[in-house]
């Protein structure tokens, strides 16, 4: 069953990678900014307990108190009792402890050193003193030789020239002397300034305590210690002894030897009192940071809820099956709490890495040491699980608490859903019609109602077969409004007929003057045609019967030696003379002048006759 609902979470959120995505992006960020403040906190948190152990590594200090009660009640103070050469010889063979120095009561935290005041022809510096050990790092001047073991030399610290002997020219400083508590010491060098910035000078060894420290020979520091008090004693346990253990046996041997002393020896815990409220102190400000930075966790929590109901709500139909065919609630609210927290933890070990790197560009770009410890995987990744369970506990619930029935139609309460939708639809189908179409068009209102109700309630199990308007009873304005509107559109449907019925008079008359005009030339065309072919007709009878006769003038003057065509032309003439002289009006009577050779052809005429009749004689 585990098995299902894990693959089923898997399918839903691999179905939406976009929005799941997106869903990460506020884990990832609120998560990336937290393992960033964490591991930089960490670092620094790391940087100042190895600055505070460079030299003070398994070292134990040892001090003397007495007992005081005052009016806020008892109390433990230093007093002045010093310790002896022969304490620290006898500690030092007890069995754990590698080395004993002594503690002049110097405000610093190296291991062997006393506060002194140094002299420079009048001018006054403060310094913490320590012998010689190792190699120094050397600004100006140089470092001790073994030639200079017994001789009175010094090695100044560099803060010395900015707050204390301060000149032009460092180097002018070697060779002279300076004296403290009237013992004079040759300056033969000046340390390097410590770079805070720097953070590779930790590899090198050369702490800050070197850079604020000056050196002198063991035996120069023997002679300048030897009339101070010892005021307390620090003890260095050897490696893989119990601190604890040793000390305790210490602090016995110290009581044993001084049985009469009514102090209190006790391990001097101002050091780690100091480191707990640095420590303390980043703490809080990593705390305040982390708390400004979980607004972001909130917003992505906020962010992961929305999404989980969207899902709900997209799913309720699967909800709804799945209630059907026997699903527990508790398995649905399990299955929504997996997707949760699972994006959730996708973000968060993404965030992780980003951090990490973020971190880890930060820490270069400022010289910064970075620690990702298990702790800050662990707690990073919890809180994104946790962002996720919180987060989607409310959507969760509200999948396991569906009702199957509504979940699996997708709708809570049928009735009132299917009488919003037909006010809704009913509305769009009213205002797609005129109002006089609203009062006669009802069964075209039914018809798109049914179609519109069936399509939108078939996902919710509901068949529409029918949809009946009972009645529809417009308000008062808007009848009035109707009526008008009737009214406007008889009116226009009037006069809309009355200009169709004078737009057809008009094309019917016109139609008939064209259709009259068209007879007319139709009827003048025929009769000119009838006419021209009645012409044509008798001037092809007359010319039938010239040529007849022309044959038989021709025929007839056969006989002779007399010219037909003179015949023809003379009898032409004497045709137009006629109709030439026939006017009433005619007193002048015009006879062209070739006409004379023509009436010449007359006589020619009559003696064709004659001869003619000599022929048939």
């Amino acid at each position: 069953m585990i098995r299902n609902i894990l693959l089923s979470t898997m399918l839903s959120l691999r179905a939406h990678k976009l929005r799941v995505f997106l869903t990460m992006v506020g884990i990832i960020i609120g998560i990336a900014s937290v393992v960033t403040i964490a591991a930089l906190g960490e670092g620094v948190k790391q940087q100042s307990m190895e600055l505070a152990n460079t030299t003070e590594a398994n070292v134990v200090t040892v001090k003397h108190t007495i007992a005081m009660s005052d009016n806020s009640g008892m109390g433990y103070v230093e007093d002045d009792f010093s310790f002896s050469k022969a304490d620290m010889r006898r500690i030092s063979r007890l069995d754990g402890v590698q080395s004993v120095v002594p503690d002049y009561g110097s405000n610093g935290m190296a291991m062997d050193s006393i506060d002194v005041n140094l002299d420079y022809f009048g001018a006054q510096a403060y310094t913490m003193m320590v012998p010689n050990k190792s190699e120094n790092h050397i600004l100006y001047g140089r470092d001790f030789q073994p030639s200079d073991v017994n001789r009175d030399m010094i090695i100044l610290s560099h803060d010395i020239l900015d707050y204390g002997i301060v000149v032009e020219d460092p180097e002018s400083l070697i060779g002279q002397a300076v004296s403290i508590n009237g013992f004079m010491y040759e300056i033969i060098g000046i340390k390097e300034p410590y770079n805070w910035e720097d953070s590779n000078l930790l590899n090198t060894g050369y702490t800050w305590e070197d850079a604020y420290t000056s050196v002198i020979p063991q035996a120069a520091y023997n002679t300048l210690t030897r009339s101070k008090p010892i005021k307390s004693l620090k003890v260095k346990v050897a490696e893989g002894m119990d601190n604890e253990r040793v000390t305790m046996t210490v602090l016995e041997n110290l009581v044993e030897a001084y049985p009469e002393d009514e102090g209190v020896f006790e391990q001097d815990r101002s050091n780690e009192q100091m480191m707990e409220e640095v420590n303390s102190y980043i703490n809080g400000i990593m705390m305040f940071l982390l708390a400004i930075t979980a607004i972001s966790l909130f917003v992505g929590g906020i962010g992961v809820m929305n999404i989980m109901y969207v899902s709900v709500t997209e799913r309720r139909r699967e909800i709804g099956i799945r209630r059907a065919i026997g699903a527990k609630p508790r398995m649905i609210l399990l299955q929504f709490l997996l997707e949760a927290a699972f994006i959730t933890f996708l973000g968060g070990i993404i965030g992780l890495f980003l951090g990490y790197g973020i971190a880890s560009l930060v820490g270069m770009l400022l010289q910064m040491p970075v620690f990702l410890t298990p702790t800050i995987m662990i707690l990073s990744t919890s809180v994104s699980i946790g962002t996720g369970l919180l987060f989607g506990i409310i959507p969760a619930l509200s999948a396991s608490r569906m009702d199957p029935i509504k979940a699996m139609y997708e709708i809570e309460n049928l009735p009132l859903a299917i009488e919003k939708l037909t006010q809704t639809t009913l509305r769009n189908v009213i205002g797609e019609l005129d109002l006089d179409e609203c009062l006669t068009s009802r069964d075209t209102i039914n018809a798109k109602l049914r179609n519109i109700l069936d399509d939108a309630s078939n996902k919710w199990g509901v068949k529409v077969n029918r949809v009946e308007l009972q009645d529809i009873n417009p308000p008062r304005d808007i009848r009035e409004a109707m009526e008008k509107q009737m009214r406007a559109e008889r009116d226009k449907r009037a006069q809309i007929i009355d200009a169709e019925g004078t737009k057809r008079a008009v094309i019917l008359q016109a139609e008939g003057v064209q259709q009259k005009q068209i007879n007319e030339a139709e009827g003048q065309k025929q009769a000119q045609i009838l006419e021209a072919e009645g012409d044509a007709q008798a001037r092809i009878r007359r010319a039938q019967g010239e040529a007849e006769a022309i044959k038989l003038v021709t025929q007839a003057i056969g006989g002779t030696k007399a010219d037909p065509a003179n015949y023809l032309i003379a009898m032409r003439y004497l045709e137009t003379l006629a109709e030439m002289t026939s006017g009433q009006n005619n007193k002048v009577v015009y006879i062209p002048y070739e006409a004379t050779g023509v009436l010449s052809s007359v006589g020619g005429i009559k003696d064709m006759l004659d001869a003619g009749k000599v022929l048939k004689g």
